[in-house]
């Protein structure tokens, strides 16, 4: 129901290696007994000549790590953390590991879960199976799952079982979960049914668990949906209904505005619910941010994106792109994948991204970049050559230049100026900590 156009291609570039490995603990027990990967431990290379394995990356700097040579295999994982922390998987032939290091390439996080998530507030979401399935035995019960959430020292603050994990992070304080339900019992979309509330960041409950869908907390206010009507409607950190739930369909706030659906009419909401500003015609239009939005018009094909100010004015005329919101000035947009020549080839990949500015120019070639992530403090991470035989990850800055070439297998979202990176195909690959070149940090959020 939200605004997260560029989710599938993000996860599906950042979880990368991490797919590969949860295919492959299927077959292995899930979470080896000892403590391999302790806390304090550090993964910096002694040699750093010899683990770089000759790559050439002259110019960058880049601590690379050295991982045991017992592990089959191993990558980094990261999406949208707020610090610089980022997830290890690993596998060796009897075990599977999971940890967390800093930027300074120290484990922050021991091994001993299945997956460790993102930080926002302080506290990352962890789950591990209990109990550990046995060597070669499959995943068939969801509700061997269980979920937590851990401060960045380690310790539980949500304890594991406790709830079932609706969202993965802590959003401004509050943190959404959902009723235990049987694994059986699912709504004709094949989801699980369970109401949802929210617990705060000591693990009390502080909104029943009352409503069938819901949304993260933005500005002071969640969007949920009434189990009843199937409508819906915003409360506040309280759980009292600030806006009735009335509409169809509703987007997060942003820049104190919320775009909403109801029945044939669409537009902008304040925070009070009064409609602030009405859109004729329009797929979806998801944030003001930087004093604009995208408004995704239906044209029975792949679309067009116009970019409206505040008064309703339109800034950017309509293209045949699907377009996100701007941040550091720049804005991601999704190219028509129909555009050919008179022979009906494609000039250009199916799929591409380019960075436009406020004036709705392109910042970089069109169809030389798959744009992986969202901008976030004027950078951002991209595939170059993405349907050819390069397919190599860079960092763009927001003027479109490469300040990292495209000659990485992997990187993951950049924290507080830092990312990891891996090079070449192997399972086993070269990796290391590269710090962004010139990188200043912008004490505000990316879009949501």
């Amino acid at each position: 129901m939200f605004y997260k156009w560029l989710e599938n291609c993000q996860r599906r570039y950042a979880f990368i290696f991490a797919i590969f490995l949860m295919g492959f603990y299927l077959y292995v027990p899930t979470v080896s007994a000892a403590t391999d990967f302790p806390a304090g431990m550090s993964l910096v290379a002694k040699d750093q000549k010899a683990a770089s394995r000759g790559v050439n990356v002259r110019g960058l700097d880049i601590t690379w790590l050295k991982l045991p040579d017992r592990l089959n295999a191993y990558g980094a994982s990261g999406y949208d953390s707020e610090e610089s922390i980022f997830t290890i998987y690993a596998a060796s032939k009897s075990s599977y590991y999971c940890f967390a290091i800093d930027e300074t390439g120290t484990i922050i996080i021991g091994d001993g879960y299945q997956h460790i998530g993102d930080f926002h507030d302080g506290i990352a979401e962890v789950d591990k199976y209990l109990p550990a399935l046995k060597p070669g035995e499959f995943v068939t019960n969801v509700n061997k799952v269980v979920y937590g959430f851990i401060d960045k020292a380690g310790s539980e603050v949500i304890p594991l079982g406790k709830y079932d994990i609706r969202g993965e992070k802590s959003q401004e304080g509050l943190i959404m979960v959902e009723e235990k339900v049987d694994p059986g019992n699912q709504n004709p979309e094949g989801f699980r049914i369970g109401h949802i509330g929210y617990i705060d960041t000591s693990a009390n409950l502080v909104i029943p668990m009352i409503y069938d869908d819901a949304d993260y907390f933005y500005e002071g206010l969640a969007a949920v949906r009434d189990p009843k009507t199937g409508l819906y409607g915003f409360i506040d950190k309280t759980g009292t209904v600030i806006i009735p739930m009335q509409y169809d369909r509703v987007n997060p706030f942003s820049s104190g505005l919320s775009f909403v659906e109801k029945g044939e009419t669409y537009g902008f909401i304040d925070q009070m619910g009064k409609m602030v500003l009405s859109v004729a015609q329009a797929q979806n239009a998801p944030l003001f941010s930087e004093g604009l939005a995208p408004i995704h018009i239906d044209d029975g094909g792949y679309g067009k994106t116009a970019y409206v100010d505040q008064e309703g004015k339109t800034v950017i005329k309509p293209m045949d792109c699907y377009g996100g919101p701007f941040y550091d000035g720049v804005a991601v947009v999704s190219w028509n994948p129909d555009e050919s020549d008179k022979t009906g080839k494609w000039i250009y990949p199916p799929i591409y991204q380019v960075l436009i500015d406020k004036k709705g120019n392109a910042l970089v070639p069109k169809g030389t970049y798959a744009i992986t992530d969202n901008v976030q403090n004027g950078y951002v991470i991209a595939m170059k050559d993405p349907y050819g035989e390069t397919m190599k990850f860079g960092v763009l800055n927001k003027d479109g230049k490469e300040v990292v070439p495209c000659k990485f297998s992997s990187i993951t979202h950049i924290a507080k100026g830092y990312c990891v990176v891996t090079v070449g195909d192997s399972l086993r690959p070269p990796i290391g900590i590269l710090k962004i070149p010139g990188y200043e940090e912008v004490s505000k959020e990316p879009p949501h």
